[in-house]
């Protein structure tokens, strides 16, 4: 359940973490967890939460999933939910990622279909100057990553609808092609349930009030919100 565990300090990965033995970092000194975690059970999400502080409401949103795409604030510390897709078979596979932020740790809790964070690690991690934002610069590349995977599903589905319509124009349209075009329909309006709410979590991070996202990360907040 726990994928990923390491300590950052000045935008390097310094050492892994045992979470057993994991303390809040001092974020001003450059320093912060972060931890991946897949469908944990609840007594593993406890001890996370004993370690960073988390909310009460927060652990039990992230535990129970069926969220819809959020943005909490608890004090000095972020809950952010995120639905998460990817195409299997033709089909939309839909998941949800949980991230908790605060001084000194981000954590991400990944719920259902969803592909793993390995690579936005990797590509911060290949981004040492950047890392250096800390926390809120690994709220906006996992942000950033979840947009991503948003396109080919949409390319797809843009193929899709072109050859249906081609099929209509041409009035060789059979009966199975009528089902298909209200599965089309009813995978879009979910696809677009995920997206639309990321625009107000993306506004309400670039707030005053919202702590832990520095203003340098404004204009990449502003790039995910324009997708």
């Amino acid at each position: 359940m726990v994928i990923n565990s390491a300590v950052y300090h000045s935008g390097r990965r310094v050492a892994e973490i045992d979470l057993e033995q994991a303390e809040n970092m001092n974020s001003g000194q450059g320093g912060f967890v972060w931890i991946g975690l897949h469908e944990p059970d609840e007594v593993l999400l406890r001890t996370v939460q004993q370690r960073f502080g988390l909310h009460d409401l927060a652990v039990e949103d992230a535990h129970s999933a069926h969220q819809r795409p959020k943005l909490e604030i608890y004090g000095d510390s972020l809950f952010v939910v995120l639905r998460t897709a990817q195409l299997q078979t033709s089909k939309i596979q839909f998941g949800e990622t949980h991230i908790f932020a605060g001084s000194g740790y981000v954590v991400t809790v990944r719920h259902g279909s969803t592909t793993g964070y390995r690579e936005v690690r990797a590509r911060c991690e290949g981004a040492p100057k950047m890392l250096c934002m800390g926390e809120s610069f690994v709220v906006y590349s996992i942000m950033d990553s979840v947009v991503d995977n948003f396109f080919p599903i949409v390319h797809e589905f843009e193929s899709e609808v072109d050859a249906v319509e081609g099929a209509i124009f041409s009035e060789v349209v059979s009966q199975a092609d009528v089902p298909r075009i209200y599965a089309i329909r009813h995978d879009l309006l979910q696809l677009r349930r995920a997206v639309q709410p990321l625009q107000e979590v993306c506004n309400r991070l670039m707030r005053f009030d919202a702590p832990m996202i520095d203003e340098c990360i404004h204009p990449y907040l502003r790039d995910v919100r324009i997708m």
